[in-house]
């Protein structure tokens, strides 16, 4: 499955940002849970425990339709059964994360912090600046191959954009970002181990925004927040080497959330850069093929990532989606063997 350039652009941001991409079976949810079945509408019309007017197509699902026999939603976009789906990238406008990070780079570091950025893109163009598509993405257990020659922004400007004050909610406690003004710029960020606060893992998140520019909404990604990850292979000590080979990757723990594996290396001059991405099972232990290793520059520096969390895409209102991201990833900052 090819991913929009826009969003292998987004996607690849996001990483070297740590707050990394996520899984990709998005699901949409509403607002509110009225009746506490955890379906967020009104009531459980026919009994079943689907809590929508009925199963329509006798399948179990009880969506509008099973479209193609396999995966029960509104469309197998691929067909390739897997279900991943990512909304056009005019629909697209930004999103939210809590993300728990730890990493070797020449120093110990670890820190947990919350961020979002919403946004508008005028006149875009999916074909400016898009990336070389070495190896496509073809569903779980797959890795996608990208190369970059240029910032590839898609064209066209960003417009940034405010959702008013954001909060994240947990068990234990709660923050509230406010916009962040630098220029053109409006971001959210804060610190979240600067101030004391622990990782809430194995517990659920909740994320609201008050509304502004950005419709309001309270929301809370699948699942939970993690549970933290430990990698055993490869060395992610600082500049060890790393193999332009099958690489064994094997980490600690697991969940019903897909794993993302990722390589970013550049050329010397900085100005070719590669993204190798590749989402798995959360069992422990995935080799990333050899030939796409090969293809990126030996001797360079490689940043390398295995982050475990929740990822979806939810539409707030009609064509205006916005993801949700609740992640634990360790780094490691190796050298190309």
């Amino acid at each position: 499955m090819a991913l929009p350039p826009r969003l292998v652009t987004w996607l690849v941001l996001l990483a070297a940002a740590a707050v990394v991409f996520p899984a990709c079976a998005p699901e949409r949810h509403g607002n509110s849970d009225d009746d506490g079945s955890g379906d967020d509408d009104a009531a459980d019309d026919d009994g079943s425990g689907d809590d929508d007017a009925s199963d329509d197509d006798a399948s179990g699902d009880d969506d509008a339709s099973d479209d193609d026999a396999s995966d029960d939603d509104a469309s197998d976009d691929d067909a390739s059964g897997d279900d991943d789906t990512f909304p056009p990238a005019e629909d697209t406008h930004g999103g939210i994360s809590l993300a728990w990070f730890a990493g070797d780079y020449g120093f110990e570091y670890e820190a947990m912090t919350a961020g979002a950025v919403f946004y508008d893109l005028v006149d875009y163009d999916p074909e400016a600046g898009a990336p070389d598509e070495l190896d496509p993405y073809e569903g779980l257990d797959d890795c996608a191959l990208w190369r970059f020659t240029d910032p590839g922004t898609g064209g066209g400007t960003t417009v940034y954009r405010s959702a008013g004050t954001v909060r994240i909610e947990t068990i234990d406690w709660v923050v509230e970002l406010d916009p962040q003004h630098s220029g053109s710029v409006i971001s959210y960020s804060s610190d979240l181990s600067g101030a004391g606060l622990d990782p809430p893992w194995g517990d659920p998140v909740l994320f609201e925004a008050e509304g502004d520019d950005v419709p309001g909404f309270s929301l809370d990604p699948p699942g939970s927040f993690p549970e933290p990850i430990e990698v055993t292979q490869p060395d992610l000590s600082y500049e060890a080497p790393l193999v332009r080979d099958d690489v064994r990757f094997r980490w600690s723990g697991s969940s019903g959330q897909p794993l993302t594996l990722g390589v970013g290396a550049s050329n010397g001059a900085g100005t070719v850069s590669w993204s190798l991405w590749c989402r798995v099972e959360d069992d422990g232990d995935f080799t990333v093929p050899g030939e796409l290793m090969a293809e990126l520059p030996a001797g360079g520096s490689a940043s390398v990532y295995v982050q475990r969390g929740a990822f979806e895409y939810v539409e707030i209102s009609p064509d205006y989606w916005i993801y949700l991201v609740a992640s634990a990833s360790v780094y490691g900052y190796l050298i190309l063997d």
